[in-house]
This record gives C-alpha cells, sequence and structure tokens, in this order.
C-alpha cells in the first residue's frame, strides 16, 4: 500500500482511498463524460425509432395514384378522386 498526498490539504493518505480523512476530498470524482454519452445514445436511439414509425407511416398511406397503370389517362384519375 502506498502513500499519495491529498491534493486538497497535502496530508499523506493511503492511493487506495477513496475520499481523504483529513479534509474530505473526493478521489473519485463522478464521471460526466459517461453521463453525457448515455443521454446522447437514447435521444439517438429514440430519434430513430421516430423515423421507423414515420417511414411505416408515409409507406402504408394509400394515395390517388394507387393500383394506377401505364396508360391511365388524366380523366380516368379524376373519375377516382371525385
Amino acid at each position: 500500500m502506498a502513500m499519495i498526498k491529498c491534493p486538497e490539504c497535502g496530508q499523506e493518505i493511503s492511493d487506495e482511498s477513496k475520499v481523504c480523512i483529513h479534509c474530505g476530498y473526493n478521489f473519485r470524482k463522478p464521471q460526466k463524460k459517461k453521463k453525457w454519452i448515455l443521454i446522447v445514445g437514447i435521444i439517438i436511439i429514440f430519434i430513430a425509432i421516430a423515423m421507423a414509425i414515420g417511414m411505416k407511416t408515409i409507406n402504408t398511406n394509400q394515395g390517388y395514384y394507387d393500383d394506377n397503370k401505364w396508360g391511365t389517362t388524366k380523366d380516368e384519375i379524376k373519375e377516382k378522386i371525385w
């Protein structure tokens, strides 16, 4: 077990300590980077799911020109619409 100096108070403490026993300095600060990666990942997954649902909805909507073949005239399409 090695001894290190606390950057806050300068006292020697064990290198395995999580906090300084003299001043309470926390050596293991919370990792904010991992938190941001998690938040960005959740947002990306949410956007991907929303896009997938949107694409499925767009592709399943029936339009005015469904079931028309080459050679269909404008008048035939107007009759279907009106």
